[in-house]
């Protein structure tokens, strides 16, 4: 699960269309396999969104900013138990928004799932 989260998280980020400032132009420049917009201080990420069309082949079909501290229109926090994993917890805890970035956070919780393998609780 460790090894998962790091990507999990970048990918979240992409969908969202942003990326984790903690890469440095170049170094995101130079191993991204995949656009990452441009530089932008103003931006929470770092970077402006890529053009829709910079990916060849695919599209951009939605993008949205988290510029407030609820979530935008459409979107939910799920509290409970997934279907497809009775050892699984999702809490509502494990979801801020804060300069205009969505976090979800995993973190290890006994009282919120004390019937999951390893008590991991996560956004």
């Amino acid at each position: 699960m460790k090894q998962f989260l790091p990507r999990l998280t970048v990918a979240l980020a992409l969908a969202s269309g942003v990326l984790s400032a903690t890469l440095s132009s170049a170094a995101a420049t130079a191993t991204a396999p995949y656009p990452i917009g441009t530089a932008s201080s103003s931006d929470p990420s770092g970077y402006t969104l890529p053009s829709p069309s910079a990916l060849p082949g695919y599209t951009q079909s939605y993008a949205t900013a988290f510029n407030s501290s609820t979530l935008p229109a459409g979107w939910q926090v799920y509290t409970g138990k997934p279907g497809g994993d009775p050892g699984a917890q999702f809490a509502a805890s494990q979801v801020t928004l804060s300069g205009g970035l969505l976090h979800l956070t995993a973190s290890q919780d006994a009282t919120q799932n004390p019937t999951g393998a390893g008590n991991w609780v996560t956004g």
